[in-house]
């Protein structure tokens, strides 16, 4: 079973510090062995975080890479190769020690350190506390205990074979799903040897976290920003919020905080895969504005090798830069031409542009090839979307969230009478009751001030302006075929390049003459915090109270270790159709280290995923009244053991215990949480 320690342990530290060896290797050394062909100036924050960026998405694409090519062995290689470039940097390292990266990132603004630092631990604090081992057994608190246990079994799977099986189905392959964050966690606990369950929740937390904080910092310097720029820039990032209490205390006259909240600043964990999008786009939006400062020909390399494997990662952060990328080099190629055409003719020009601007041309079109390398064999059966217009603000406005009933009857008037003015009249302010519902504050980013326009110019409006229009437009009007609702997602991205918008606006207002102005910003911040404050609040109480957790006891665990250490490895385990937590994710799959026949099928479901037959046949199973069909039902799906929770009253054997034939299935394991029964042949 995989290895889950409590907090206080030793073994808990020691892979800590395991961790800390293995990014340092496999992401600072081997980024900054690229880093070095890159005219960077000195070894400060901005080689270090792209440094650790480059690393991060090259672990990946190693993994990737060799693991379709069947020869994972060579991650060993790659390894012992950073190792052996990387030597000068080691010694010098181990002679100078970390005193003078440490006092790099000390000399940024004592404020901005404190954001950082502060930030990183409430972001990591919703998700810190599950996934390690209490006296209770191993708990997950809330959401954690279904997404969070979906992507440790994700892990797991990647660790076992590549291309991944879906792990709650062994028939199927992993597909409609980024996995690329799962992947890179996956090359850790492979070849490192970390526990996956203590990487996922408590160090990928702080090391993602502190990463983006540092490379937002990087981003809004780069864009002319002053330090007091960064601090807002880096409230908005750790502590944004959504604005529905504000529409609930309007229509109510009620203070309430349990409406959606798409993205706030303090939740970003419990998505893990947004995280890594995140950090991975601000990384190439500083190489891009590299090239666009320099025209060096490696920067542009560099945003191909940061933006091409991003929609591994998430596949919203992916397709927001190529469609950014995409225009900004089309334009850089379009100008060029235009340059010539008179002087070489309309044809001529094109053929000569190419020539001259090779290397952007074949960026371009790496860029195409290793998207789509990364995209179509996992993604290919996603479905896409389909035309749904309205579907998320009519959720906003809904009983279960701001409840505007007068819009509801109004609506349904225009609509019977075919009044098309009234009816874009109430569906415009639907839309713009929720996108300030959704973007809160960060909405104000939409007010590009001209110090953000000049740093920008023309290639960061091409950059943002169309893919926050376009985004705005898919989320507004289709659901996805995979997923349905997850459209939130194209909201989510746009928010992004909204809050830095909005920090340049804040500092402006704040640093205004007119005085006025310093009280409508704190105004602003002011509607800003509460949500984030209550989730705060609430992540502490789940902490302090056992109403929000879900346990692996340890008699089950002590039953899946027992089945993780005898049973063979390429056995199909599973559970009873009425296990809770499996019903809706992955988690036996994961505690016995085995693939399922099925479970999770909320996870498969939102997948798009085949699944309702597995259901049924497992059923058979499960429900047949004589050991016989038993028996045959279990040879005929491949499954070798199954197990029952003996506290669950709806779990139990179809037949009595004594009529259980022992030459077609016996006991396996037994202890007062679990029995196990085993297919005998």
């Amino acid at each position: 079973m995989n290895s889950v320690y409590s907090f206080l342990s030793i073994q808990f530290w020691f892979f800590t510090l395991v961790f800390v060896l293995a990014t340092y290797v496999v992401c600072f050394l081997a980024g900054k062995l690229v880093l070095n062909h890159a005219p960077v100036k000195s070894e400060g924050a901005f080689h270090f975080f792209l440094a650790n960026v480059i690393g991060l998405v090259l672990w990946s694409l190693q993994g990737y890479v060799f693991g379709y090519a069947h020869l994972r062995w060579l991650s060993y290689v790659y390894v012992v190769g950073v190792l052996y470039l990387s030597r000068k940097d080691i010694l010098q390292t181990i002679k100078r020690g970390i005193t003078p990266v440490l006092r790099n990132i000390l000399s940024f603004d004592r404020v901005i350190v404190g954001c950082i630092v502060v930030g990183a631990i409430l972001q990591a604090l919703p998700v810190f506390g599950s996934g390690a081992m209490y006296p209770d057994g191993i708990r997950f608190y809330k959401n954690n205990a279904y997404d969070g246990v979906m992507h440790l079994s994700y892990v797991e799977s990647i660790v076992r074979t590549f291309p991944p099986r879906e792990p709650g189905s062994y028939i199927l392959p992993l597909k409609n799903y980024h996995y690329f964050g799962d992947l890179f966690i996956a090359e850790l606990t492979r070849i490192w040897r970390i526990p996956i369950s203590h990487i996922f929740f408590q160090y990928i937390t702080i090391y993602i976290s502190v990463l983006t904080g540092i490379g937002l910092y990087l981003l809004v310097k780069e864009w002319g920003g002053k330090t007091s720029t960064i601090r807002w820039a880096l409230f908005f990032l750790y502590g944004a919020g959504e604005l529905t209490y504000l529409f609930i205390l309007f229509f109510h006259r009620i203070v309430e905080f349990n409406t959606p909240a798409l993205d706030n600043g303090i939740d970003q964990f419990l998505n893990l895969p947004h995280t890594f999008g995140k950090l991975i786009f601000f990384a190439g939006l500083l190489t891009l504005w590299n090239w666009k400062k320099s025209r060096k020909n490696v920067w542009l390399i560099l945003t191909i090798l940061l933006f091409a494997p991003l929609i591994g990662f998430k596949v919203y952060f992916g397709l927001f830069a190529g469609i950014g990328l995409g225009l900004v080099l089309l334009d850089y190629l379009v100008r060029k031409y235009l340059q010539i055409v008179r002087t070489h003719g309309m044809f001529g020009a094109i053929w000569k542009t190419i020539l001259k601007e090779k290397v952007a041309v074949l960026c371009g079109l790496g860029y195409i090839l290793i998207t789509l390398a990364v995209y179509l064999p996992s993604n290919a059966t996603s479905g896409g979307f389909f035309y749904a217009p309205m579907e998320w603000p009519k959720i906003f406005l809904g009983e279960e969230n701001i409840n505007w009933t007068a819009w509801w009857l109004r609506s349904a008037v225009y609509q019977d009478a075919k009044n098309l003015r009234g009816i874009i009249a109430m569906n415009t302010i639907a839309i713009g009751i929720f996108l300030l519902c959704m973007h809160g504050t960060r909405l104000l980013g939409v007010l590009v001030v001209p110090k953000l326009q000049k740093a920008l110019g023309r290639e960061g409006a091409l950059f943002f302006i169309p893919g926050t229009v376009i985004f705005t437009i898919i989320g507004l009007t289709t659901l996805q075929v995979s997923g349905m609702f997850n459209v939130f997602n194209f909201f989510v991205v746009t928010s992004v390049p909204l809050a830095i918008s909005a920090a340049f606006l804040l500092d402006a207002l704040w640093s205004s003459k007119w005085r006025f102005l310093r009280f409508v910003v704190t105004l602003i911040v002011l509607f800003t915090l509460p949500r984030v404050m209550n989730d705060a609040y609430e992540t502490i109480l789940m902490y302090t109270t056992k109403e929000f957790y879900y346990a692996i006891p340890r008699g089950e665990l002590e039953a899946f270790r027992y089945i993780d250490q005898h049973a063979p490895k390429d056995a199909i385990v599973q559970s009873h159709p009425e296990n809770p937590l499996d019903t809706y994710t992955q988690y036996s799959s994961f505690f016995v280290n085995r693939m399922t026949y099925i479970t999770g099928a909320g996870n498969l479901e939102t997948h798009n995923e085949p699944f309702k037959e597995q259901q049924r046949e497992v059923n058979k199973i499960f429900y047949a009244p004589f050991t016989s069909q038993m028996f045959e039902q279990m040879r005929e799906k491949g499954i070798s053991y199954i197990f029952f929770q003996k506290h669950n009253p709806a779990q139990k054997l179809p037949f009595d215990a004594k009529d259980l034939d022992t030459n077609m299935v016996r006991p396996f394991f037994e202890n007062d949480t679990i029995l196990v029964l085993e297919r005998v042949r």
